[in-house]
């Protein structure tokens, strides 16, 4: 519903399952989180029938490193002293946004 309401056409997140309309608690599928962000990101991609040659992967946190080495141009934001020194190492763009 929030995607919706900020007009966000695609969003790949975890999925709340529901059961006789309400939230059991439980999800469908991976959780959207570390690793099985690659996970969610090519099983969303096959569901759409959809190939992509170049991604863009915005994050501040060190759990998103598989999907920064994953994509195509990662950018680090406003990232602590360890995703930093990660970004510096691989030549990562990074930004701030404060």
């Amino acid at each position: 519903e929030i995607a919706n309401e900020l007009n966000i056409a695609r969003l790949i997140a975890t999925e709340p399952e529901m059961k006789n309309g309400e939230f059991t608690g439980e999800m469908i599928g991976h959780a959207c989180f570390q690793k099985n962000k690659i996970n969610c990101l090519q099983s969303w991609l096959q569901k759409v029938d959809e190939e992509i040659e170049s991604t863009w992967f915005y994050t501040d946190s060190y759990n998103d490193l598989p999907l920064l080495e994953y994509v195509t141009k990662p950018i680090v934001v406003d990232a602590d002293k360890r995703l930093s020194e990660h970004a510096n190492k691989n030549g990562w763009q990074k930004i701030s946004l404060r």
